[in-house]
């Protein structure tokens, strides 16, 4: 008996241990959770969502535009989520009214009636500023109040974390993003 209750613990600790490994695994290769906090991706994401991230995607095709990341910003502990306008090598141009990438006007579905894109940095104030390689422009859906690419300029991609997946908490705002 005593022998059965040994094998018994000896058996549950195993399966746990084989369980975190792969939690640790898919957490550290595959998926990872990312918790919204503030308004700059208003009206599309909203503070206390809980979000998963795919990280591995972008490791065997490139970023495109209107996906929704997840980056570490160089001036910042924090993560941010943004979506990318703005692909390698192309040209950017802000007005107050619209963005044009390589002089065409960008449609933006996501954004809500009448969002302005404005900017008070002269590096982005009606001129053109072109992409390098390996770099993304990036900005908030609530454009008014987002912290982006306007403000410190482009991101690269080894500062991507992973592509936003789907919102899954809280469960009334499931949806795949």
């Amino acid at each position: 008996m005593f022998l059965n209750i040994i094998k018994y613990i000896f058996e549950l600790v195993k399966t746990a241990a084989v369980m975190l490994l792969i939690a640790f695994i898919i957490q550290t290769f595959l998926i990872q959770t990312y918790i919204i906090d503030g308004i700059s991706m208003e009206p599309n994401f909203h503070t206390g969502e809980y979000i998963i991230i795919d990280k591995i995607s972008y490791k065997f095709s490139p970023p495109k535009r209107g996906e929704v990341v997840v980056f570490d910003p160089l001036e910042s502990p924090d993560s941010y989520i943004k979506r990318i306008i703005g692909l390698p090598r192309e040209s950017i141009k802000i007005t107050n009214r619209a963005i044009y990438i390589n002089d065409r006007k960008l449609d933006e579905p996501y954004l809500a009636e009448l969002t302005e894109t404005l900017t008070t940095s002269q590096t982005f104030n009606g001129k053109s500023y072109t992409l390098r390689d390996n770099e993304y422009f990036v900005l908030g859906d609530n454009r008014p109040n987002s912290k982006d690419s306007r403000s410190f300029g482009a991101i690269k991609i080894n500062q991507v974390k992973g592509r936003a997946l789907l919102v899954f908490f809280p469960f009334h705002n499931f949806h795949i993003i």
